[in-house]
């Protein structure tokens, strides 16, 4: 028999039994994934929510027939509380990318983090899910790829974060989705419950006859000297009847401003389903109001006089 070494004697004897090596649990959740996907979705809502605020037409890349993507962004459904819903959703995927890459980091503890994680996913897939029925049932014929896109990577998030769970995890998981998802319904189901029509020949019953709210506001002679300005270089803004932005964007200017300009209504003969619009509003294109036409550049929602001056080339301060 040989005998075994002094120096294995005594480090057996120091730690009480052989050394064992104790691997960490693989991590099961794919962070880098849910971190590039989240930013995917920050990056789309902060151009939608740039257009939102400042105004602009989207690109849409997949605006088949009927109505497009802007139309639904610049519908009743795209504000909650007065707030973009884009806006909204850039905060979410926001938090969820940091969430992602803090654990990339191992910056917190690991099952705190997936619950967050959890928690914030089904709020996006509940309301993905949402708008998902309001894009079928409220907006009919309507397109919107940037929705669409929206909706997969909310998903996409979602099942990235179910590896991280276990089946003994199941009630407690039912439970944190059974409260997120009902307070994000409830939420959405209260903040439209007063929308009005959504876009154009999307309602079943109403009918409107074409009668233009009056401006009441008064124009100075700046805006008077820009509408002049407009007229002259052939601007025109095409709006409807019904759009409280064409008629918020018609008080900036005022009434007196009003009779100068070339102004374009979308729905001379009323508001109804199936209805179409004007021919010359058809012809050039116009998927939300107000748009305004200058210099054969397309902008759409509500404009600022800065803006529209700064689109003209003309100067406020003559």
């Amino acid at each position: 028999m040989v005998p075994r070494p002094a120096s294995n004697l005594a480090t057996e004897r120091k730690s009480g039994s052989p050394s064992v090596s104790i691997q960490p649990e693989p991590r099961k959740i794919p962070y880098g994934l849910i971190t590039s996907l989240s930013g995917l979705g920050a990056i789309e809502t902060a151009y939608l929510s740039w257009i939102k605020i400042f105004g602009g037409s989207a690109i849409c890349p997949a605006s088949g027939p009927g109505h497009g993507c802007n139309d639904v962004l610049n519908s009743a459904y795209s504000t909650l509380f007065g707030t973009p819903l884009s806006l909204i959703g850039f905060v979410a995927y926001s938090s969820i990318s940091l969430l992602g890459f803090s654990m990339i980091q191992s910056l917190f503890p690991e099952d705190d983090v997936r619950w967050l994680l959890l928690g914030g996913t089904t709020a996006l897939v509940s309301a993905s899910s949402y708008f998902l029925y309001l894009l079928t049932f409220k907006l009919e014929n309507a397109s919107c790829a940037y929705c669409v896109a929206s909706v997969l990577l909310s998903f996409g998030l979602f099942i990235s974060t179910l590896k991280g769970f276990k089946w003994k995890d199941v009630p407690r998981m039912a439970g944190l989705q059974l409260v997120v998802g009902a307070a994000v319904i409830f939420t959405l189901s209260t903040g439209f419950a007063a929308a009005g029509p959504a876009l154009a020949g999307s309602s079943e019953d109403i009918d409107l006859p074409p009668i233009e709210p009056e401006v009441t506001t008064s124009s100075d002679a700046t805006k008077m000297a820009l509408a002049k300005h407009l007229k002259s270089i052939g601007a025109k803004m095409y709006g409807a009847f019904w759009c409280s932005h064409c008629h918020e964007q018609k008080q900036e200017l005022g009434k007196e401003a009003m009779k100068i300009l070339e102004y374009v209504e979308c729905f001379p003969d009323g508001y109804r389903k199936n209805v179409k619009t004007a021919k010359a509003c058809e012809a050039a294109k116009i998927e939300g109001f107000p748009t305004w036409i200058i210099k054969g550049e397309k902008y759409s929602g509500e404009l600022s006089l800065e803006e529209l001056a700064d689109a003209a080339g003309f100067s406020l301060e003559k």
